[in-house]
């Protein structure tokens, strides 16, 4: 076994090709002009994701929802993701029965920055894993009026013949039926339409049955996952491919279906918000006054999967994730870590809790005195009695030249929400940067 894994790793470390599946979605986008455009920031959220990674026939360390986040709560760090979103002017394809209810979205694929994270890997050792833009826009819809829309996501995924197929699952409407559309790049398809959840025409598998608030909401982002190994002077490219992420500002949820497969069954439900105040002030929409304070914050969700993906030849992923992303436009950004609008002591316990501590996969330099786990220097040849894996990757000689130049694991207890500054280290910077917001909110 221990030459197999050998063998299969050493492949993947020399692959130097990665397929990127095409994420071009054919529908021209935005399809009403836009009229107003803000920046928002990721204040909160998690991933968490489940990856079972094929050599041919082998299959190699499976992680359960601890991947980009392998010793730590799945958070993200705040205030590091962000994008610009542009709306367009409200629009009514009823003809006149409910008015303007219909915003179009577009996300600039030029002002997306998205997750970058160092951790380690049985396998692959200190794994780098980033989403980067495609160079295709985001697009959504916004709905203005209440009981207009039903933006759940219900789906599962699975592989036929070799491709990797999305279906919708109960509740949906369309259960059973194909979900994801070749021509939106992969993501579900919205229906002739082109409005996903919209009630008035029904066409499409969006849905639980259950008509949704104001200011709900549908989000397709494509990204590509790319992920490199550490070998000790540069990070190396291992595999890389599309990374769908179908938000909603509903319930989403995905079970892949791979029957004899470890990932079969692997499932996660995300909850969402509607866009705020739209949801309090249904119809009372502006887009042309700059000060338009409807649209202050949301909370994106997706659940997706990709069983059998191949990603190089000879290399297959399975992969079934989970996002949540609190957004805050700009002018209203506070330190808001744990989400309930407002900067309280509980926030500031947040970072109380973590004080001192360290994340995984930051320099080791940066981290006095830190000290590698008791079998970094035999990792190669030392069993894990809980996986029947080695330790790690890297030999002896390896560890000999270059030691361990980040940290393998995060501090027991340490909460990324409270990394104010992004250095991997919570400390008076970070209690200082929640604290002298105390009290402040975004819905005054």
């Amino acid at each position: 076994m221990k030459n197999k894994i050998a063998l299969a790793f050493a492949s993947l470390m020399l692959m130097t090709t990665v397929l990127f599946a095409p994420t071009a979605i054919a529908p021209e986008w935005p399809p009403f002009p836009t009229v107003q455009s803000d920046h928002y920031t990721v204040v909160g959220g998690t991933a968490e994701t489940c990856v079972q990674l094929w050599m041919g026939t082998l299959a190699l360390s499976p992680m359960e929802w601890n991947c980009p986040f392998g010793s730590r709560a799945p958070y993200f760090t705040p205030m590091v993701q962000m994008q610009t979103i542009n709306f367009s002017v409200a629009i009514d394809p009823t003809e006149g029965v409910l008015g303007p209810c219909v915003v179009f979205l577009t996300v600039p694929w030029q002002s997306i920055v998205s997750v970058d994270h160092v951790f380690w890997s049985d396998t692959l050792g200190f794994t780098r894993v980033q989403l980067l833009p495609t160079g295709d826009d985001g697009m959504g819809w916004l709905y203005l009026l209440p009981g207009i829309s039903d933006v759940d996501m219900y789906v599962a995924n699975t592989n036929v013949e070799g491709t990797p197929v999305s279906l919708w699952t109960g509740p949906s409407p369309m259960a059973g039926a194909v979900a994801s559309s070749p021509a939106w790049g992969g993501f579900p398809d919205p229906g002739v339409d082109n409005m996903p959840g919209f009630l008035p025409t029904s066409d499409d598998g969006f849905g639980d049955g259950i008509p949704d608030p104001a200011g709900s909401s549908v989000l397709f982002i494509p990204l590509q996952m790319m992920v490199t190994s550490w070998n000790g002077t540069d990070w190396d490219l291992v595999f890389g491919g599309p990374f769908l992420l179908p938000l909603t500002t509903g319930t989403a949820y995905d079970i892949a279906v791979a029957p004899g497969d470890w990932v079969d069954g692997k499932n996660i439900t995300k909850t969402g918000h509607p866009w705020m105040n739209l949801m309090d002030n249904p119809g009372m929409w502006d887009p042309y006054e700059p000060a338009n304070e409807l649209k202050k914050w949301v909370k994106y969700v997706c659940a997706w999967s990709f069983i059998r993906y191949q990603m190089a030849p000879g290399v297959w992923l399975d992969l079934v994730y989970g996002v949540s992303e609190y957004k805050v436009k700009d002018p209203h950004l506070i330190p808001d870590i744990n989400g309930d609008q407002t900067v309280t002591i509980a926030d500031v316990r947040i970072a109380g809790r973590s004080y001192d501590l360290y994340d995984e996969g930051i320099p080791a330099s940066s981290r006095p005195g830190y000290e590698p786990p008791w079998w970094w220097e035999d990792q190669a040849t030392t069993l894990n009695p809980e996986t029947g894996m080695y330790y790690g990757p890297y030999p002896a000689a390896w560890v000999a030249v270059f030691g361990c130049p980040y940290t393998v694991f995060a501090d027991p207890d340490f909460d990324a929400r409270a990394d104010m500054n992004n250095n991997g280290h919570i400390n008076i910077y970070d209690v200082r940067a929640i604290a002298k917001h105390y009290l402040e909110t975004i819905d005054p």
